[in-house]
């Protein structure tokens, strides 16, 4: 594998010259700004520890300034938040949307000279991970990529780190060639692979230490409470672990452990797909249920109704993920759902969802109106929760307070006061409550009734930001669904700042799609592809290898964002329907989900398959 080739900027500079986004007198106010920040600078041997680094990234934002990527006050801005958070410059400047990756890749490539590493288009060997320690990886923050005998290519957030270079070619005895990438992927890049490595679990040698005499299998309704002994916690609890660091190596979301009438069946939902794990034998039920349940700190004797709970999981050194537990008493005993809360796999920012160019600039306008309802719309399981979280990263603030009421919580997020829906406080008892405490945003993980609904609508609409999801397909049935379930069109008209809807695709796996033949021009034309895209398109097909599920792995977002304008207020108001507010959104400049699926067609992130499955109505 040939490390990545530079990607080049983007064509142009973002829109506007320095000297037309800070006045005629801008390029003069640059070069007098930063000849202050030299005239207060001090000799190397006297700066304090990372200073180094400091006077690197400044000089970084005076070239970015200089060549028009960013403007001068985005990089004070940008800079202000450095000092503030500890983050690397360009990281600060991808997370408030000053420059594209496309953009700080191409310009980090042409600084240092070196080609840029794309991890999102390449599989890393466990072999080459192995050659370097993780607490290495961690502390100069390089992955490496690569081995080609003598020789280790290594991706780096600094290239030009000297000492870091030296000290991965001590440890590892090999000649380093640095490339580079940017800070927020090598740190993910770390914690999936060192993770990957550490998280294999054979269940053969769990299993053979278990020695649990077979059961016969009874009703329900017949069988004792299980009574663990030590030894048998100890087996289980191995057993568990297994299942889980499985679950993590193989990029799982969900866990199904399943009671039969002659065994148990666990199986891992990966990519939106059921995949056979494993069958413990029988008699094993019990004990592995039971250690489950334990674990997440529900009554072990309870049997007889639905239970939820969460349990923690240790799964490297420096990782800790959470599993939402959820029991379902059924005739041959209790079946469990595991589902993953990896807080760490929360995108930084909107940008790393997949919303991108004016759609994205539309999501970020409405998130910092002082007032209004996002809403975001999907099916079940189309990452709806995610894109609310990650929405509230970007607008947590001291100026702030950020209100949750969720149902369940499902990842913790700092410096938001979260509210978990239960028996006794039901949504809109808890959205009345959450109100009251006088939040700046209020988010509510789904509007199920018309009570919950109209409380939100209308706090949006006498000066809250509210974001909120509910299950529609479409941007426009997002809208219809609240008139469903009964708010008034002119309360929704005047509470509605933007509709986002959105669905989960899967990826080609880059280790083996080819090319599609059968994907021709006129098949994308005929789908909804813009002639001119199409004829430069490069569509793939899925092929499958053993490193991936039938020719794909991972799925990205696709994304239909509808900002609520006065034409559309007033056709709300109207009482219009879906195909006209759809129809209307178009007209005004929406991008359906559909061509927004055909666009990841084009550029060879997904088959055309796999969009018109997920885009089908």
């Amino acid at each position: 594998m040939e490390p990545a080739a530079p990607v080049q900027a983007d064509s142009g500079p973002l829109p506007g010259t320095v000297a037309q986004r800070t006045g005629a007198r801008g390029r003069e106010s640059f070069l007098a700004w930063r000849a202050g920040r030299r005239a207060v600078g001090f000799s190397a041997l006297a700066a304090p520890a990372g200073a180094g680094r400091a006077r690197m990234a400044d000089r970084l934002g005076e070239l970015l300034v200089h060549r028009d990527l960013i403007s001068l006050p985005q990089l004070q801005r940008a800079q202000s938040e450095q000092r503030a958070f500890g983050k690397r410059l360009t990281t600060i400047l991808l997370k408030l949307g000053f420059i594209s990756e496309r953009q700080l890749a191409g310009f980090l490539a042409e600084h240092f000279k070196v080609p840029y590493f794309d991890f999102a288009t390449h599989e890393i060997d466990p072999a080459v991970i192995r050659t370097v320690d993780k607490s290495l990886a961690v502390r100069h923050l390089a992955v490496p990529v690569q081995r080609a005998g003598s020789k280790l290519i290594v991706a780096m957030a600094d290239p030009n780190n000297m000492l870091a270079i030296d000290d991965l070619k001590f440890h590892t005895s090999l000649n380093i060639d640095a490339v580079v990438s940017l800070e927020p992927a090598i740190e993910a890049a770390i914690a999936r692979y060192y993770d990957k490595v550490e998280l294999a679990a054979p269940y053969g040698e769990v299993l053979g230490g278990l020695g649990l005499e077979p059961a016969v299998s009874l009703p329900e309704r017949e069988r004792p409470p299980p009574q663990l002994s030590e030894p048998e916690q100890s087996m289980a609890g191995r057993l568990c672990e297994a299942i889980l660091r499985n679950a993590l190596a193989k990029g799982a979301s969900d866990i199904h452990i399943e009671p039969y009438e002659k065994g148990m069946r666990v199986r891992y939902r990966i990519d939106g797909a059921l995949y056979h794990e494993m069958d413990p034998p029988l008699g094993y039920g019990a004990s592995l249920i039971g250690k489950f349940k334990q674990q997440a700190g529900l009554d072990v004797g309870d049997r007889r109704q639905p239970l939820e709970g969460r349990l923690r999981f240790k799964a490297g050194k420096e990782r800790e993920v959470a599993f939402h537990v959820v029991t379902l008493p059924t005739v041959f005993g209790e079946a469990l759902r595991l589902r993953l809360l990896d807080r760490a796999a929360l995108p930084a920012d909107l940008a790393r969802l997949g919303i991108d160019g004016e759609p994205l600039r539309q999501v970020r306008a409405a998130l910092h109106r002082p007032h209004g309802l996002v809403l975001v719309a999907g099916l079940a399981g189309a990452g709806r929760s995610t894109t609310l979280c990650t929405a509230l990263g970007e607008l947590t603030a001291d100026s702030v307070r950020i209100a949750t009421v969720e149902d369940p919580v499902e990842y913790h997020l700092q410096g938001v006061s979260q509210v978990q829906i239960h028996s006794e406080l039901g949504p809109a008892a808890a959205v009345r409550a959450v109100l009251r405490q006088d939040p700046d945003i209020v988010m509510v993980s789904e509007l199920r009734d018309l009570e919950t609904a109209e409380l939100c609508a209308r706090a949006a609409a006498g000066g809250r930001r509210v974001l909120a999801a509910l299950p529609a397909g479409d941007a426009a049935g997002a809208l219809v669904h609240l008139i469903y379930l009964g708010v008034e069109p002119h309360v929704i008209a005047a509470a509605a700042s933007l509709v986002i809807a959105q669905r989960l695709v899967r990826k080609l796996c880059p280790e083996c799609a080819e090319p599609d033949p059968s994907c021709s021009v006129q098949r994308l034309v005929d789908a909804g592809v813009p002639p001119a895209l199409a004829r430069d398109g490069s569509p793939r097909r899925a092929r499958g290898c053993k490193a991936c599920h039938g020719g794909f792995r991972g799925r990205t977002a696709i994304f239909e964002v509808m900002p609520i304008g006065e034409s559309l207020r007033e056709r709300i108001m109207d009482g219009a329907g879906v195909s006209e507010l759809r129809a209307e959104a178009v007209r005004l400049g929406m991008r359906p989900l559909r061509l927004a699926g055909l666009l990841r067609v084009v550029d060879g992130t997904t088959s055309l398959d796999e969009v018109l499955r997920a885009t089908t109505e």
